[in-house]
């Protein structure tokens, strides 16, 4: 069975899932009033819980719920790029009626904003990335107001470097960043606290974090995937050109729930799964090996899909798999037997999907 949220009315641009998993926002374009939806995810049948509209021109390009929950970040596609933060709660509660969701709203830059993340300890802080060497960081200076603050990039990365990924950092109050060279970086405050240089050798394009097992994938058009431990010290280092794939770029990755396995989606539209532990061993950390099993793990190639990969994500238990693509079909994948078991044919191109 399946579940839908048919609330948009446009092309929906952006996805985001809360920390709980337990509301999902939409954004959609559209030049007049784009709306974001929050709603919560269900079989048969996803609630509508909010619709945001009424600031936003042209359309979202991010969103982002705070570690609350309780906040939700949107980036628009304006020239000016323009941030909003809802109070998406005051939407849907009848207590409410007759307040404004809205609590801030400002320009932010020119340049396109491509990634915005919050921290996950202390203040409501949050950061925002983008075209340029654009980065600032954005704290609260009252009820209601966020002031931003330009990156500090000192002596220790180069400003020309773009940040592309942002992503926050286990509960604290960090930002790791991955750039277009391939560099990754950790931020503390508005300062470079230390960097990865060489990370990867081209840009980085995805960077996923898993709570539980406390580790971190990352993905690039180097084609590499990979895995690091919290301190950031690179645990397994798997390449994807050594694959039948037609593109190893990496353009989005998952981790399983306990970090043993990882979903890899390329350019080219096909679909890896990698051990990320020896199978001989799922105990035993494995080290930088390279070659067609890929760390003792079983890769799946789909070359079923014929489109580019633009969302992967992964079932809470491990089971399945959800990829969604530029052909407008979103498949389900069964983890184990590694095949599609459902496919949904959309009448435009997917860019977004999420597990509940």
């Amino acid at each position: 069975m399946q579940g839908h949220c048919l609330a948009h009315t446009a092309v929906i641009t952006c996805l985001t899932v809360s920390p709980s998993g337990k509301y999902v926002a939409t954004g959609e374009t559209g030049n007049d009033d784009p709306k974001v939806v929050v709603w919560t995810p269900g079989v048969p049948k996803c609630d509508v819980l909010a619709q945001l509209q009424g600031f936003h021109t042209v359309g979202i390009r991010q969103l982002a719920f705070s570690p609350c929950e309780t906040l939700l970040l949107t980036i628009g596609r304006d020239d000016n790029n323009s941030v909003a933060i809802y109070d998406w709660r005051k939407a849907c509660a009848a207590s409410c009626a007759g307040e404004d969701p809205l609590i801030f709203s400002c320009s932010t830059t020119p340049t396109a904003v491509l990634s915005a993340a919050w921290t996950l300890k202390g203040a409501l802080t949050f950061a925002l990335a983008g075209a340029g060497g654009y980065l600032s960081f954005w704290n609260p200076v009252e009820s209601g107001r966020w002031e931003p603050k330009s990156g500090i990039f000192g002596s220790v990365m180069r400003k020309d470097d773009e940040i592309i990924t942002l992503s926050a950092f286990y509960g604290t109050n960090r930002i790791l960043a991955g750039t277009v060279e391939g560099n990754l970086s950790v931020w503390e405050g508005r300062n470079v606290r230390y960097i990865v240089p060489d990370a990867h050798t081209d840009c980085v394009d995805a960077i996923t974090l898993v709570p539980a097992s406390r580790q971190i994938a990352t993905g690039s058009a180097d084609g590499f995937c990979k895995l690091w431990s919290e301190s950031m010290d690179c645990l397994i280092s798997m390449d994807m050109r050594a694959t039948s794939v037609q593109s190893p770029h990496v353009r989005t990755c998952a981790l399983r729930p306990d970090g043993k396995a990882m979903l890899v989606g390329t350019l080219s539209g096909d679909l890896l799964e990698v051990a990320t532990v020896s199978a001989e061993n799922e105990d035993e950390e494995v080290g930088n090996k390279i070659g067609d099993e890929l760390n003792g793990g079983p890769i799946v190639a789909s070359p079923s899909l014929g489109a580019e990969v633009a969302a992967l994500a992964a079932h809470p238990e491990g089971a399945e798999y959800v990829t969604a693509s530029d052909d407008g079909l979103v498949r389900v994948f069964d983890a184990a037997e590694k095949k599609c078991k459902r496919a949904l044919t959309l009448d435009a191109p997917c860019r977004a999907v999420a597990v509940s």
